[in-house]
């Protein structure tokens, strides 16, 4: 930088003004603030080394967490889950047509106990009836025993009709009975059967179709988050990439230290020549003489380079204040956006802040009812067999009573056809004992009757009751079969889910724990930056010193014309490396009419800070978790 500034003083305008120069004030002055501004760069560099150093914990630990978000939404819609929204989809197919299947045949069996219970009714009358049969037949036992004592004691064969017509009419309604109680049963039976089936219709109808309906609409759901998963991948990988462009930024703003510290070692430099020249006036061998007109040219040239070296320097201090918030507030929303990130998969996930049940814990428990709703009904299927089973024994129990009473007409027709006989052997005085015989052969044809139409009604009842349970019993057995499958179907779509909720769940709770470690990282690395502080305070501090230089120097001699500042300064402009200190040059360099308007400040940090990155672009080549161009120290 001593090439620099020898060529300042060649084109200086020295207008005669007189004042003394304080040549070794200021050169005491200018070293005191290069030595600070020198021990501003030493100190705190190794505050932004710690950050790039910690920089590379935080990039490892972001593309941990990012990993892991995506393995998560590739369970959420990974093949695992397609294929239990294929499984669950084929099992409600199957499910709502063995809820059509069953409820047609229970509509069917429904109407066939309502037969059977009207059936069961009809049976009563005729069975009744067997009381009054049974009346008579006591009636003319007695009847029989009191014409054969006004006869004959010796006819004792009357006798033996009148208690053989005794024993048949207790056998009658001892048989009677038991078929009566029977029908009784069978009643309460069909009744209870018919109440199986209409709560199983309805059960089936409310319960099991609303399970169904939930069901239903977890599969939609399933489909939706599966579809919302895939999209959910888009996201993480748009969200990686803001993450590589904050780490990029946060890395770019570190580069600022580095220039920061080559910008003001140009000031330095500047200081530390403009000090030996004025070392040299003091010492009386200033190669331009202590005459009045080289004093004003070089108080001149002081206050020239002291004004733009403030305003190098207070641009240098808003680049670097502005880097290092942009720095800070990047770390921030490195964070941020890893926060977020988890919350949208969590929210995907359907997941709670404790972290302990997901959405696919939901389905699972619409599942498992509908596993249970299956089961009770099942179980209430083999509850309606068993009572179709005895009302089968019922019926053949009736039946047998109707075969007994059959036989026990037929004899009491054979006892009525004796009494006849022996009334004809007796002659005029078995008359009355006729007319018994002919009551009795008249009851046994009207105990045949009824005895027949009984025994219609229960083949009638036996063959309905057999044909409902046969149709019953095969589609039951059928619907048991079905339901048992679908259940081994649905526990292991349970199963599988189950996996994958506790792979999501263990994922996002290791998201959780990282996410913390990475925040308190990060917020303890934010709270440390204070870097921009110390430059604030030694700059202000530097500046400060020159403004007092710049205007004791205005005092001796005014600035240079534009013209002449111009040509005074081209070959520092030259000189520079960096192009916001081109800028800065040329703000100061600029025509003394445009001066008054125009600001030493850069237009803004991020035109300038693209001139600065060109020491820093091309240096990172390597692509990672988070994208290309993001090189850490």
């Amino acid at each position: 930088m001593r090439e620099m500034n020898e060529s300042l003083t060649d084109s200086m305008d020295n207008p005669e003004i007189s004042g003394d120069l304080p040549a070794g004030n200021w050169a005491d002055e200018l070293l005191r603030i290069k030595g600070s501004l020198g021990f501003l760069t030493t100190s705190t560099e190794d505050e932004f080394l710690t950050v790039g150093d910690n920089l590379g914990g935080i990039y490892n630990q972001a593309s941990e967490i990012s990993a892991e978000l995506s393995a998560t939404v590739n369970l959420m819609s990974g093949s695992d889950i397609s294929g239990s929204i294929r499984g669950l989809r084929s099992v409600l197919d199957r499910m709502s047509n063995f809820l059509d299947y069953g409820g047609d045949k229970s509509k069917v069996g429904s109407e066939t106990i309502k037969d059977l219970r009207g059936m069961i009714q009809d049976l009563l009358s005729p069975v009744g009836h067997f009381k009054k049969i049974v009346k008579i037949l006591r009636t003319l036992s007695i009847s029989t025993k009191i014409e054969s004592a006004q006869l004959n004691q010796e006819i004792s064969g009357f006798v033996t009709l009148a208690e053989d017509v005794e024993r048949l009419s207790l056998l009658i309604d001892s048989k009677s009975a038991n078929i009566m109680t029977n029908a009784r049963s069978l009643e309460n039976v069909t009744g209870e059967a018919l109440i199986n089936v209409l709560r199983l219709e309805k059960r089936q109808e409310e319960q099991v179709r609303g399970i169904l309906d939930n069901l239903k609409l977890s599969l939609r759901s399933l489909m939706e988050n599966n579809e919302s998963s895939s999209r959910g991948a888009n996201l993480i990988s748009t969200e990686s990439e803001e993450l590589s462009r904050h780490i990029g930024e946060v890395v770019a703003s570190m580069q600022f230290h580095d220039i920061t510290r080559q910008k003001i070692e140009h000031v330095q430099e500047v200081m530390e020549h403009l000090a030996a020249k004025l070392g040299g006036v003091k010492a009386g061998y200033c190669e331009f003489g202590p005459d009045e007109k080289d004093t004003a040219g070089l108080a001149r040239e002081v206050g020239d380079l002291c004004e733009l070296q403030i305003a190098q320097l207070n641009d240098s201090k808003r680049q670097l204040v502005s880097a290092v918030g942009k720095m800070k507030d990047n770390l921030s929303r490195i964070f941020q956006k890893v926060s977020g990130m988890c919350r949208n998969i969590r929210g995907l996930a359907g997941v709670t802040d404790e972290v302990s049940a997901s959405f696919f814990s939901d389905i699972e428990g619409d599942i498992t009812s509908v596993i249970a709703s299956l089961k009770e009904s099942t179980a209430a299927s083999q509850e309606l067999v068993g009572t179709l089973e005895g009302l089968l024994r019922i019926v053949g129990d009736m039946s047998s009573f109707v075969n007994d009473i059959e036989e026990i007409g037929s004899e009491v027709e054979l006892i009525a056809l004796n009494a006849r006989v022996k009334a004809a052997h007796t002659g005029a005085e078995g008359a009355t004992l006729g007319v018994i015989a002919e009551a009795i052969q008249k009851l046994s044809f009207d105990a045949n009757t009824h005895t027949s139409v009984i025994s219609g009604f229960i083949n009638k009842i036996a063959a309905a009751a057999e044909d409902l349970y046969q149709r019953i019993n095969v589609d039951i057995n059928g619907q048991i079969l079905e339901a048992d499958r679908m259940v081994e179907d649905l526990n292991g779509l349970v199963g599988r889910l189950r996996d994958v909720n506790g792979e999501i769940l263990m994922l996002l709770n290791r998201i959780d724990r990282s996410g913390q470690v990475l925040g308190s990282e990060i917020e303890h690395i934010v709270s440390r930056i204070t870097v921009q502080n110390q430059f604030v305070t030694r700059i202000d501090g530097a500046t400060t010193a020159l403004e007092a230089i710049l205007m004791k120097s205005r005092t001796i001699a005014p600035p240079s014309d534009a013209d002449t500042k111009v040509k005074s300064l081209i070959g520092l402009e030259q000189k520079y490396t960096m192009e916001s200190e081109r800028e800065v040059h040329r703000s100061y360099a600029v025509s003394e009419a445009d001066a008054h308007d125009t600001s030493l400040e850069p237009s803004d940090w991020s035109r300038t800070g693209e001139g600065n990155l060109e020491l820093i672009t091309g240096k990172a080549d390597s692509s990672g978790e988070f994208g290309d161009n993001v090189e850490l120290f």
